[in-house]
């Protein structure tokens, strides 16, 4: 064999042994390392990969009554439980025992608290300022803030309060109950508008509200001027089944709509002006229109979160 040929062959045999070094050997690493969750100093931190396309996803949440996001504005507070001729007193220091320095009127708004708080007995006073420029102190009892009439019909925690609120009184909890009643208010509670109220101081009255025994005054029946006195669950509670276990509408702020006919006036309290409501509504049956009955739920905010705070109940009156 002549040199150029020798020189040639061994040229194929390195070529092939090269190729099946390629196909053999070791990989030539190309796909990127694992992502790291780990978010220890030093390590970047990647965000997780989306979901496939057709997975599906869970439903948003519905409203919580959690407490929103404090807002930069203060809230304002209005006058409530006042009778229309009489008027709040504004004294120089929290309790009874200080002077009047100024009144407020039934219906007063525009007034902002200045943070200090002291209880004096069973009641909180709270100092406050007013737009006339009027400073000192106020039982907190006669106070709630004011929110707008559309801001409060359109608020979705408000429909969640009183879904949570009607459950439990159909279930008779006490417990869930006094969770959803005014911190501030308690639960007041009128047989018909302009009958007196009772009223069932905080969450631990409330509680035993469908136990307590107790015969309370709830004014008179009307027609007959009849009194009527028992208890929570035996007078009350069979009004509130009424329209609770039956079928009816709700009416935000409004019970022109939120009633049936009647002889007599269907009024929100002169002294529950400041407080918005919801009225649960139980028309008639045909050929019945004067057998409805309403249950109108006033509903307080306190640090900007609603509760309930009164019931007032309207029917058929002479």
């Amino acid at each position: 064999m002549t040199k150029p040929r020798f020189f040639f062959v061994l040229l194929a045999m390195l070529a092939a042994m090269l190729a099946c070094s390629l196909v053999t050997g070791e990989p030539i690493e190309t796909e990127a390392p694992p992502i790291t969750t780990d978010s220890s100093p030093g390590m970047a931190e990647f965000p997780p990969t989306s979901p496939p396309a057709d997975e599906q996803t869970a439903p948003a949440p519905p409203p919580t009554r959690e407490p929103p996001a404090t807002s930069e504005r203060a809230p304002e507070y209005g006058v409530i439980l006042v009778s229309e001729e009489d008027v709040l007193n504004v004294r120089s220091g929290p309790g009874m025992d200080h002077e009047i320095t100024d009144t407020l009127a039934p219906h007063a708004t525009g007034i902002s608290m200045t943070g200090d708080r002291q209880k004096i007995g069973n009641s909180v006073w709270v100092e406050v300022d007013t737009l006339s420029g009027t400073a000192g102190w106020v039982n907190a009892h006669f106070l709630t803030e004011v929110v707008d009439h559309d801001d409060f019909c359109g608020d979705p925690l408000v429909a969640v309060l009183l879904d949570e609120f009607v459950a439990a009184l159909q279930a008779r909890d006490g417990g869930a109950l006094g969770q959803f009643v005014s911190p501030a208010h308690g639960l007041s509670i009128r047989v018909s508008w302009w009958n007196p109220e009772v009223n069932f101081r905080g969450p631990d009255q409330v509680a035993n509200i469908f136990a307590d025994p107790k015969a309370y005054d709830w004014g008179i029946q009307d027609g007959s001027g009849f009194p009527i006195q028992g208890s929570f669950s035996d007078e009350i509670v069979p009004w509130l089944d009424d329209v609770l276990n039956a079928e009816f509408s709700r009416h935000c702020n409004d019970l022109e709509n939120g009633s049936g006919a009647s002889a007599g006036f269907i009024i929100w309290p002169y002294e529950y002006q400041n407080i918005n409501y919801v009225a649960l509504y139980r028309a008639a049956a045909p050929g019945e229109e004067l057998d409805w009955r309403t249950w109108a739920v006033g509903i307080a905010y306190h640090q900007g979160q609603p509760y309930i705070a009164f019931l007032v109940q309207y029917h058929w009156e002479i």
